[in-house]
């Protein structure tokens, strides 16, 4: 499995990987670099992750795989995703990161919080809107 940013020409494949893509624009994904990172094996994207660089606070969002993974190819998948992020975000001058996780990604929540040491600051919705 190969880690790395995304480029331009692969927006639309990152789209393909979200819940209900059909609801967005694809013309909206064809600029994704430098803001995702994705997961590849055999040259397939498998899943993708976006990063949002601040100071002091970091987020990483959107993490989607493939629906029809092994649990454990997900597994190390969402694992090498966020490491990715996280050490991105660390040479970015990043001091913590944060991200939302939708309440169906439970597995992804537990293994955040186990890996990585995350903890729970809040919840709510996440809103979003056409510009």
């Amino acid at each position: 499995m190969d880690i790395r940013i995304a480029q331009d020409s692969e927006g639309k494949d990152i789209l393909e990987l979200f819940p209900k893509s059909e609801l967005m624009n694809p013309a909206d994904w064809e600029r994704v670099f430098p803001y995702w990172a994705v997961a590849v094996i055999d040259g397939e994207i498998i899943g993708a992750i976006q990063m949002c660089p601040s100071l002091p606070i970091g987020r990483i969002e959107h993490l989607n795989l493939k629906p029809d993974l092994n649990k454990i190819t997900a597994t190390k998948a969402a694992y090498a995703l966020i490491k990715y992020t996280e050490l991105a975000m660390i040479r970015m001058g990043c001091s913590v990161i944060a991200g939302y996780v939708e309440f169906r990604n439970k597995p992804i929540k537990k293994l955040v919080q186990k890996q990585f040491k995350a903890q729970v600051i809040g919840s709510g919705s996440m809103l979003a809107w056409r510009l």
